[in-house]
């Protein structure tokens, strides 16, 4: 008897020394499972807007896994960097009571609530954050922690958008030379955050995949930056453009544009910015209007005797016709408009000045060089 027992013991250890260890990772009872810290991400720089103080900020995590019957609750604790998160500066609940695993906050209360603990008005708080869940007795915070700066409300200037040109790949011709001819830029206005603060405006430009921090191109909008429209001719631009390195004229250059308001210290661009594609080139056509020639000053679309150049490339034209004594006659690239017309001095600036004379009656080859703003006019 003796030995059936013993040998009953033994195959009982047998039996339990063969078998696996298997452990139950199911949370029983009231308990937290761990989670993560999502958004904001580490080392995010917030300022805060005095225009817009019903923007929200949006603070995120992942769900703690709960226990049996009691739902966690977070609250986001937020520390000075040189502090520590068991002396926290900031105690907010998240949502819906603290239940959900999200904390949204207009700017205006983060602020109140950074006003509330000293801090000055547009001040930058260097913090760090994390959350912390409960559930009855037990309270777990997530186990990493993010680094964020608050600025306080101080200047601000309220959302705006940009109206014209609107974005489009659509190409926008440009004649390099004319100083009559402008592209026009158009946007909403912002407000400043504070009662007595301007906003003053710069349109920046850049190529594709760019910074409007570092533009290739920064314009001061009209009336010294108070208004919210800005315009460069044709031949302004073409210089800035250059000047920023882009200087194949025979190159579609696709850029984006936006506009920077400035408030104090505080500046911000509009929501979205808007693609815009530049063809530079000299005019496609060029005529002479004026009595000394056969088409007299009659400039409407449909004159056929207004007599037209032929393009040598460059900017350059020439013409060989037939011209009046005691008459005049100026240089137009289109019929039909007197926007841009050329005279004046055969050497000089600007190509803006009064007709050209002729004293005696021949013919002539007449010359135009646009892009260097000078002329001939010589007897054959």
């Amino acid at each position: 008897m003796k030995k059936i027992l013993s040998l009953a013991i033994i195959a009982v250890i047998a039996i339990t020394g063969c078998k696996r260890n298997e452990f139950d990772n199911t949370i029983k009872g009231e308990a937290l499972g761990n989670f993560s810290l999502k958004a904001p991400e580490k080392n995010t720089m917030l300022i805060l807007n005095s225009a817009t103080p019903d923007q929200q900020v949006v603070i995120d995590w992942t769900a703690a896994l709960p226990g049996v019957n009691t739902a966690p609750t977070y609250t986001w604790i937020a520390a000075l960097k040189t502090g520590s998160l068991d002396v926290p500066l900031l105690e907010i609940p998240a949502d819906n009571k603290g239940l959900t695993n999200r904390l949204t906050i207009s700017q205006k209360a983060l602020d109140d609530a950074l006003k509330a603990k000293g801090v000055a008005e547009g001040i930058k708080t260097d913090l760090v954050w994390t959350i912390l869940a409960k559930n009855g007795s037990v309270s777990l915070r997530a186990a990493e922690t993010f680094n964020l700066s608050i600025t306080r409300f101080g200047d601000g200037a309220s959302n705006f958008a940009l109206y014209s040109p609107a974005s489009s790949f659509d190409v926008i011709s440009v004649e390099s030379l004319s100083s009559a001819e402008f592209l026009k830029f158009k946007w909403q206005k912002s407000f400043a955050g504070k009662t007595a603060g301007n906003i003053t405006y710069k349109v920046k430009f850049i190529k594709n995949g760019g910074d409007f921090n570092s533009p290739l191109m920064e314009f001061t909008s009209a009336n010294n930056g108070a208004d919210s429209t800005f315009s460069i001719s044709y031949s302004n631009l073409d210089v800035a453009m250059k000047a920023a390195g882009l200087t194949d004229r025979t190159h579609l250059d696709s850029l984006k544009w936006n506009v920077e308001a400035n408030s104090g210290a505080f500046k911000k661009f509009a929501d979205y910015s808007n693609d815009i594609v530049i063809k530079r080139g000299t005019k496609l056509t060029m005529y002479l209007i004026g009595d000394a020639t056969p088409g007299g000053w009659d400039n409407s679309a449909g004159n056929a005797s207004i007599p037209e150049m032929t393009a040598l490339g460059d900017g350059k034209w020439t013409i060989t016709l037939r011209l009046t004594q005691g008459g005049g006659f100026k240089f137009i690239p289109k019929k039909g408009s007197w926007d841009v017309n050329y005279g004046g001095s055969p050497n000089g600036t600007d190509l803006g000045g009064d007709n050209i004379s002729i004293s005696e009656t021949a013919m002539y080859t007449v010359t135009l060089d646009e892009v260097n703003k000078k002329y001939t006019v010589v007897k054959n």
